[in-house]
This record gives C-alpha cells, structure tokens and sequence, in this order.
C-alpha cells in the first residue's frame, strides 16, 4: 500500500477494502495498491501535516490562555495534546486549526507545538517569566543529534 510519498503499514486486507496507517514522513502524492506485482490506478492522496503558523502570544504565565493557529489538528481533539514551555498544556478549545490551551503552573520556559495521533508539529519557542527574569546559563551549548544534556 503506498500511500502519500512512502509505504503505509497494511493493518486489514479483504476483496474490498485496505486499511493501513500513514508511514511518518509521508508527504501528499498518491495511494495505489500493489498486488501479484501489479500496481492499482493512482489516486490523489492528502497528508494531513500538522503546522503551527502562529502562537500568540509567546510568552505567558501560569494559567494565561494561548491561541495555536494552524492546519491539520485534527478535529475533535480526540488523543491530542499541547506542549507549553516544558509541560502539557490545559486545553480549553480544539479544532483542526486552531486549539487554545491553558500554561500549567509547573511550566518553565520552552517550546509551543501541538501532538495528535503520535505525531507533532513544528516548534516556536515559548517563555514562561520568573521574577528576576528568566536567564540561560550555560548561554551556549554545542550538541550532535541525539544527544542529552
């Protein structure tokens, strides 16, 4: 089963129906089925990715409500969730582009970006003011990918 631009992982096969999951990656293309070696006709096929066009505002205190601005959510929220600074979000209203959410009172400074079906978007950096203000340190860290600190 090909679906968008790589191979969905088959879950069910009859006569008259496939069901198989997007691969993560996948970008819109086609969906064609394969078998005995030929191929069906291709049909337009869409990947909903989610994207964050804007969070306003970027900075907020416990309990300040925040807009996410987007496309492909999902709607309803179902399973969905948000990241505001360094801890989940309350979220107060969902739809496929646009979810408002609440900072928790745990939060710290660090990203904005929405989870839904196991797949997240993009990040804008968010801060959560302290008093005295918030300061990095170290203020410079150099780091290969996958690796913690």
């Amino acid at each position: 089963m090909w679906l968008g631009t790589a191979y969905g992982a088959v879950q069910s096969w009859s006569d008259t129906q496939v069901v198989a999951l997007v691969a993560a990656g996948s970008a819109s293309g086609t969906a064609q089925v394969l078998q005995n070696g030929v191929w069906s006709p291709a049909v337009p096929f869409s990947v909903n990715t989610l994207q964050i066009t804007s969070v306003s505002p970027t900075s907020g205190s416990p309990g300040t409500s925040v807009t996410f601005t987007g496309t492909g959510f999902g709607s309803p929220q179902g399973g969905g969730t948000v990241l505001l600074g360094s801890t989940a979000g309350q979220v107060l209203t969902w739809s496929d582009t646009q979810v408002v959410a609440a900072v928790a009172p745990t939060a710290l400074t660090g990203i904005a970006r929405v989870q839904q079906n196991g797949a997240w978007s993009n990040s804008i950096g968010f801060t959560v003011p302290v008093s005295g203000g918030n300061t990095v340190v170290p203020n410079m860290l150099n780091m290969v990918v996958r690796e913690t600190r």
